[in-house]
């Protein structure tokens, strides 16, 4: 099978494992704070994520004023496209 094609039943078959890993994760969550299996035990554990609210801050700034803050990073993606005939 060729490289793209490939690629493109690996990420088939991670996106299905994701869905299946948020509902198991869901029902572990709702279980309560720990559950025991036969061979791992799933702890749940409360945080708290900061995060920059950044539409605030160009509102109040404004976008000139932020832009040296910005950072850049370059980067390399694959994209994947059906050939139709």
């Amino acid at each position: 099978m060729p490289v793209p094609d490939q690629l493109y039943e690996i990420r088939q078959e991670i996106k299905a494992l994701k869905l299946v890993e948020k509902e198991l994760v869901e029902v572990i969550k709702d279980a309560g704070p720990m559950m025991l299996g036969a061979d791992y035990v799933a702890e749940v554990r409360r945080n708290e994520k900061k995060t920059l609210d950044t539409k605030a801050l160009k509102d109040w700034y404004g976008e000139d004023e932020i832009q040296p803050f910005y950072k850049s990073s370059p980067y390399k993606a694959v994209t994947l496209k059906k050939i139709t005939e």
